[in-house]
């Protein structure tokens, strides 16, 4: 095709280009003339410079992850960007670092015409197709034909579970690129979820959107939202192995398991256990060299006495507020410095200890458990390769307890996550128990500085309480600042009467708690 015929001869044009709703955009050298289905369309300009800000990574991620057609015109010094890596000090990362060249240009060519050789343009997910086991479009409006005879399209946008019946798509079906990239050539074809859910439940569940907050109080469902949402992701073909389950401890992993039992391949791990995964290179992570052990505090406390001579006090655990020290730099991602300062001298020379500590832990392959998330942090950010593996192996991320997160635990999602950060999130604001190492409500209450372009659902009914302790309780979170403002309703089974709910002023609460237990 050359550039004299394209305007003579839209339609290959227009097949390159796709339905409008799936968002292709295009890559021009800069100069060049932009073909029809682009005309009109918002340029953006990549170059040396361009590339690495900022602002243009929030221009590229918007246009991607809301099916903008862009045109892309690439300055020809533009040299292709290196894969991101970040050497400093994990609690000096922000939570929402991005490796902003690489991410701009990922974003940029994965939904894209690639026509920077006018002559020659190319849709790279045709080849992959191909490989697969597809074969070329003859005479109809589609990107390839599937084995058996489907007309398809094959999608390089954000996630989206797609409906068979989309009017636009005319009957042709459409195969992502989550499934492509393992040499798959299975359609995303969702219907309706079987399972009996409440309303609330069932918007939550059943939007195509992948990216989501999901505002789950006390009591209304939260688990079985997310256990089902990804039996409907499964249902409606994304392949098992790109989804990663993360709960915020065992016992919600063991429920999440029984739940989701017939998918013997989907992977559901808490937050440390995903994080050891990823240092040792087990449950489809990249492999790594030395494997590492995991401490317990014990072990911890001893490893801090052969460095820190404590005086001898009765009744006084002085370890105790070192190991909180820890915690404050590995999980909240504060300064060394600035913790030493703020103990008040209760664990004087703490800056110069902690990377003793750490060094102590790598010279014998060990861990504990804030280092396995400090140190999968630190792996993400050094080494790309690892990174670029982990990312593949947890392409949709479906995360329980969000509220509970640190700021640790919110970089090690992200870095997950990639550009698209396809993270499907559930939680209550208004139940953050774990302030002390950092949680916060603010992953949900700002969701949309974190992971951007989401949708927003709240389940609203909690069917675990009586009616007069649910309106108590909601009367007084609604005192929080930084929340989400909600409607809580009881169940329509929930116990009603008045009396479910009393009020006593006592002086001994534990006895008094005792004796109505008893």
């Amino acid at each position: 095709m050359s550039p004299e015929t394209m305007d003579q001869d839209d339609e290959p044009w227009t097949t390159l280009a796709g339905p409008v709703i799936l968002g292709r955009s295009i890559l021009l050298a800069k100069g060049e003339p932009v073909p029809s289905p682009w005309r009109g369309v918002a340029r953006i300009e990549l170059n040396q410079s361009t590339l690495s800000s900022p602002a243009t990574l929030s221009a590229v991620r918007t246009a991607y992850l809301t099916r903008t057609r862009v045109v892309y015109e690439i300055d020809a010094s533009m040299k292709t960007p290196s894969w991101g890596s970040d050497d400093r000090e994990v609690w000096q990362v922000p939570v929402n670092a991005d490796f902003e060249g690489e991410a701009t240009w990922r974003l940029a060519r994965a939904n894209s015409v690639d026509a920077r050789d006018i002559t020659r343009p190319v849709w790279p997910l045709h080849a992959m197709a191909i490989a697969a086991g597809a074969q070329l479009v003859g005479g109809r409006r589609a990107d390839v034909v599937l084995p058996d005879g489907k007309i398809a399209w094959c999608d390089g946008g954000p996630t989206h579970l797609w409906s068979s019946s989309e009017p636009e798509l005319e009957g042709a079906v459409i195969v992502p690129r989550i499934s492509l990239a393992k040499g798959l050539l299975t359609p995303v074809s969702a219907v309706p979820p079987t399972a009996v859910l409440a309303p609330d439940q069932l918007i939550a569940v059943a939007d195509p959107a992948v990216r989501a907050r999901i505002i789950a109080p006390a009591g209304s469902g939260k688990t079985r939202v997310l256990t089902e949402r990804a039996r409907y992701m499964i249902t409606a073909g994304i392949p098992t192995s790109s989804l990663l389950l993360v709960a915020f401890n065992k016992r919600a992993q063991e429920e999440m398991r029984s739940r989701t039992s017939e998918f013997p391949g989907l992977q559901i791990q808490t937050l440390n256990a995903m994080a050891l995964s990823i240092l040792n290179g087990t449950n489809g992570f990249e492999s790594r060299a030395n494997r590492l052990v995991t401490i317990n505090e014990r072990d911890v406390r001893e490893i801090i006495s052969t460095y820190v001579k404590f005086p001898r006090k009765t009744n006084t655990d002085p370890a105790a507020t070192w190991i909180d020290a820890l915690t404050e730099v590995r999980l909240g991602l504060r300064s060394p410095q600035l913790v030493e300062r703020d103990y008040g001298g209760d664990v004087d020379g703490f800056a110069d200890f902690f990377p003793i500590f750490r060094r102590h832990l790598a010279d014998h392959h060990q861990v504990d458990f804030d280092e396995q998330i400090y140190l999968a942090c630190e792996v993400l950010l050094r080494e790309p390769k690892a990174r670029l593996a982990a990312e593949r192996r947890a392409e949709v991320l479906l995360v329980d307890e969000f509220q509970d997160l640190t700021p640790a635990h919110m970089l090690l999602l992200r870095l997950l996550a990639g550009p698209s950060l396809s993270i499907f999130a559930v939680g209550d604001d208004d139940q953050t128990i774990y302030g002390f190492s950092g949680a916060t409500p603010e992953w949900l209450v700002e969701f949309e500085e974190h992971v951007p372009e989401a949708v927003h659902h709240a389940l609203e009914v909690n069917y675990r309480c009586p009616a007069p302790v649910i309106a108590a309780a909601a009367n007084l979170v609604s005192h929080n600042t930084l929340r989400v403002p909600k409607e809580i309703r009881p169940g329509p089974n929930n116990v009603a009467s008045p009396g479910a709910l009393s009020v006593a002023k006592v002086d001994d609460q534990v006895r008094r708690t005792l004796e109505h237990v008893e």
